[in-house]
């Protein structure tokens, strides 16, 4: 090695920037024709790459390196048994949701821990495998029309937690002052969540109109959406903050890994779908993998 060399320049700001933009376009793309494709392969092959990409992820942030198969087992389980109790249950049954919510409840028992004790539990594959269940069992069972391409109640799931996301970062570094959790994400403010929180709710009343859901079903999972999300945002943040990382990976240029992408979404998505499953009679009608 020649020791005169000089070292490589890191990317320029616009560079990152060009990367950050061009990789979230494609990746929204992508995300985008998933979800309103009615056939079950492409959600069915997204979810599962999320799933292993974002369980190899999963397992470095949270200190189970050690663990790692029963981490695995756990994750596997948390994914495949409520499909197959949504796939032999009647759509949105009780069994489903039970089973589902059992799954994402010890994944957040299993991250909590992680906060405690600076490594998690196996069962925080739970975290990522329920809604991911979730958002498979959605778009098959909520399309509105017979199509190739259909609207569905997973746009619910995903454009609002989208929308605050980009609507947080502009105000916040247009006009944010007062720190949201200075010592776990130092850059988020107040103003930025407030901006956050708006964008869900108004990004879910206009979703909602679209696919004819009562406007107080989609107002309540707009605010779902807004808070768990952002705890979501916060909660990943501080468990890599206590295992000394920065991102979760780097899969995806300029944006991290798939679980600084995903953070939002994985908190939220459970109790938001079950919101609309509760409230908006009808809106989960076809059954899975008929």
């Amino acid at each position: 090695m020649d020791n005169d060399a000089e070292p490589p320049l890191k990317p320029s700001g616009s560079r990152t920037m060009l990367r950050r933009v061009v990789t979230g376009v494609l990746g929204g793309a992508l995300a985008l024709w998933a979800l309103l494709t009615t056939h079950s392969l492409p959600i069915v092959v997204c979810s599962s790459l999320v799933f292993l990409i974002g369980f190899m992820e999963l397992v470095k942030i949270a200190g189970l390196e050690d663990r790692p198969w029963p981490t695995a087992t756990i994750g596997v389980l948390c994914l495949v048994v409520p499909l197959t109790v949504a796939r032999v249950t009647p759509p949105g049954s009780w069994q489903f949701w039970a089973i589902v919510w059992a799954a994402y409840l010890a994944g957040c028992f299993g991250v909590i821990e992680g906060f405690r004790r600076k490594y998690a539990t196996p069962m925080s594959s739970g975290w990522l495998a329920a809604p991911l269940a979730t958002i498979v069992v959605t778009h098959q069972q909520t399309p509105l029309g017979t199509g190739t391409f259909v609207p569905n109640a997973t746009l619910m799931l995903l454009l609002p937690i989208w929308a605050g996301d980009t609507f947080a970062l502009v105000v916040g570094k247009a006009i944010g002052r007062h720190k949201l959790a200075p010592t776990i994400s130092p850059g988020k403010t107040w103003e930025g969540a407030m901006a956050n929180l708006a964008a869900c709710v108004v990004t879910s009343l206009i979703v909602g109109v679209s696919l004819k859901i009562p406007i107080v079903a989609s107002a309540l999972a707009g605010v779902t959406s807004g808070v768990l999300g952002q705890v979501g945002d916060l909660a990943q943040s501080y468990l890599k903050r206590v295992t000394g990382l920065k991102d979760s990976g780097g899969v995806l240029p300029g944006h991290g890994g798939i679980l600084d992408r995903l953070d939002s979404l994985l908190l939220s998505a459970v109790p938001c779908s079950t919101v609309l499953c509760a409230l908006s009679p009808g809106l989960y009608h076809s059954p899975l993998w008929p």
